[in-house]
């Protein structure tokens, strides 16, 4: 199954067309998209300038395998530049890796990969993303997060430490969340060792508060620079809601406050 879709584009409200393009979309047995052809006539002159591809590939459970874009920057047949990205998983459909790599004349440029653990209760427990910014094999930037869970599924602690070459450690930040009984976030902790001497140097809290019949209610957010229990500047948002017959829940006015 094939659909066609024509845009034309007037930017300059002149009521004359500056570019029309044309974008075909394939479908497969079931209803997902299998590839995309647009195609753009810039000049309005009745000859294709642009074209860019787009090819999509399933596994058997419906999800999403690979995906290559595929730039054709003149319309002369010639590829500019691609784009490849591939997904695997496990056999309970959670997403296990994704790769990208940015191809220019067939030449790999910018890529990355990406990796997610799981626990028994299908939590990320980690996640992993490796750059590599010119194509030459090395790492230039590695991001990684860990999650720990409650016994509810609730995040209690992350984790997130950034390596500037991929093994040099840049960055550290650990986040603490509490939450009620209802499994609301009631509180964030975020604190930043910023030094990489192994003591959170700054923090910023997050109080979270809910109506009784459980609308996000209220926000204070604490910065306390020193990590010292002395808070440095406050902000507190307010939020009130309408909610009609149906029991329909409208945001009706927010208030910012900010304490210094």
């Amino acid at each position: 199954r094939v659909i066609t879709d024509e845009y034309s584009e007037d930017n300059d409200g002149d009521s004359i067309y500056d570019s029309v393009s044309i974008s075909d979309y394939t479908y497969n047995e079931s209803s997902a998209v299998t590839s995309i052809v647009f195609q753009e006539d810039q000049g309005v002159n009745g000859s294709i300038d642009v074209i860019q591809t787009h090819a999509y590939t399933y596994n058997e459970q419906g999800l999403l395998t690979e995906h290559v874009r595929s730039d054709d920057d003149n319309a002369d047949g010639t590829e500019e530049g691609s784009t490849v990205e591939i997904y695997t998983y496990d056999n309970a459909g959670n997403k296990l890796t994704e790769s990208q790599g940015n191809y220019e004349s067939d030449v790999l440029g910018f890529n990355n990969f990406q990796t997610w653990e799981y626990n028994d209760n299908g939590e990320i427990t980690e996640y992993i993303m490796v750059s590599d910014y010119t194509g030459d094999g090395q790492t230039n930037h590695k991001y990684m997060i860990t999650y720990v869970y409650d016994e509810a599924g609730n995040s209690v602690s992350q984790l997130a430490l950034t390596y500037q070459d991929g093994s040099t450690l840049s960055k550290q930040i650990h986040y603490t969340n509490e939450y009620d009984n209802q499994n609301n976030k009631t509180l964030q902790k975020k604190e930043e060792d910023e030094d990489l001497n192994g003591s959170y140097d700054t923090a910023e809290i997050y109080v979270y508060t809910y109506t009784e019949s459980g609308n996000f209610s209220s926000l204070v957010v604490t910065d306390d620079e020193n990590n010292d229990g002395t808070a440095e500047t406050t902000s507190e948002y307010l939020f009130i809601y309408t909610q009609n017959v149906n029991g329909h829940k409208t945001l009706l006015a927010e208030y910012e406050l900010y304490y210094d």
